[in-house]
């Protein structure tokens, strides 16, 4: 009888121990997708940073090159507008201790890199401010998107206020795409 209550006792333990294995798994598992996903969210953090600071230097020089009233008119505003976007980001990830740090950006560099080469390139040409406009629209366009991979590492049952923060600069950046669509639009049509 004992030795039946020992080998019993021993099928629940190797049971057990093989259930405690599985927990454990999984457990551990959901600690490394954390890790991955706060990984990620401050990398994109980083490039959001990287990306409004490139903006808030490059912008008031294109300013200055450029001809047309109306598009300089919507580049101090845009300029205006990226001053107050990067500073809420900065606030926002900073109260949920994920204050952005510099980094290599390639591909926020690269995007940034082509307004600049669409102002070198044409500053002397009939297509100056239409070549700068595509740029633009192309950088804005690459911002929402970082957004959007942003609200995608943020829960929205774990970190409500910080998601509704971020959807909400989103569309900011939005409004801006928006704008230079309308106005490549106009200048399109005169």
């Amino acid at each position: 009888m004992r030795a039946w209550s020992l080998r019993r006792s021993s099928d629940h333990t190797m049971e057990q121990i093989k259930a405690d294995r599985s927990i454990r798994d999984r457990i551990g598992g959901g600690v490394e997708r954390m890790k991955s996903i706060a990984s990620s969210r401050r990398g994109f953090v980083n490039e959001l940073n990287f990306t409004y600071q490139r903006l808030r230097r490059l912008l008031p020089a294109l300013i200055r090159r450029l001809d047309a009233d109306e598009l300089i008119g919507t580049l101090r505003s845009q300029n205006e507008e990226d001053v107050r976007i990067h500073e809420r980001l900065v606030e926002v990830v900073s109260a949920h201790g994920e204050a952005p740090q510099p980094c290599l950006c390639e591909e926020a560099n690269a995007v940034v890199e082509e307004v600049y080469h669409a102002d070198r390139m044409t500053a002397h040409s009939d297509k100056h401010d239409d070549a700068i406009l595509r740029a633009l629209r192309s950088t804005r366009l690459f911002l929402i998107q970082l957004w959007a991979k942003l609200l995608d590492t943020i829960s929205p049952d774990t970190l409500p206020e910080y998601r509704k923060e971020v959807r909400r600069l989103q569309h900011r950046e939005g409004e801006m795409h928006r704008t230079l669509v309308r106005l490549e639009q106009r200048m399109n049509k005169e």
